[in-house]
């Protein structure tokens, strides 16, 4: 009878470890099942607040869109301006080379009615030194450049004075336009 006996406590053994580890799985059921709603709250929280973060962002994507329909236009003006100042200067240079030019063939003809290569260099060089750049508040001047005022009078060219040719107005009336 002893062995049917240790047999038995064994099954007896089992059977409370087995109604314990009932009793724990059950709590934890019962602790999964309370907190099954707070679950379904959290997930329905969260699928509002993705929902809302989506809206969010379309909401943003239309109106960076807008804005950019909105910038093109001043961006296009402004660009067709910088172009069009370009030019302006460009012009402005090409005339202002054409005026020295003429500047230094009036007076190599002026000295002795024949320009001579060793006279004629160093007149070259000082009409180089002395070239006219338009300077305003948004251009800064080239290295050796004057102002259009101090090269004038560097040159003898006074203001209100006559003597200027339809080249040196013509070029004075777009530098002051520049500004």
């Amino acid at each position: 009878m002893t062995l049917s006996i240790a047999v038995e406590l064994v099954v007896i053994v089992l059977l409370a470890v087995t109604i314990a580890y009932a009793v724990v799985i059950n709590r934890r059921l019962g602790i999964l099942r309370d907190t099954k709603a707070e679950m379904e709250k959290v997930l329905l929280s969260l699928d509002d607040s993705i929902k809302r973060a989506e809206s969010s962002v379309k909401n943003l994507k239309s109106t960076a869109e807008q804005q950019m329909k909105v910038m093109q236009q001043p961006i296009q003006r402004a660009e067709a301006m910088r172009d069009e100042l370009a030019f302006i200067v460009k012009r402005a240079d090409e005339l202002a080379d054409r005026l020295t030019n003429s500047i230094s063939a009036s007076r190599a003809a002026a000295g002795d009615g024949v320009a001579k290569p060793s006279a004629a260099e160093p007149a070259r060089e000082t009409v180089a030194e002395t070239r006219i750049v338009p300077a305003g508040p948004g251009r800064a001047l080239r290295a050796g450049a004057k102002p259009v005022e101090e090269a004038a009078l560097a040159q003898g060219d006074m203001p209100g004075d006559g003597g200027r040719s339809k080249a040196e107005t013509d070029l004075l009336k777009a530098l002051r336009g520049l500004r």
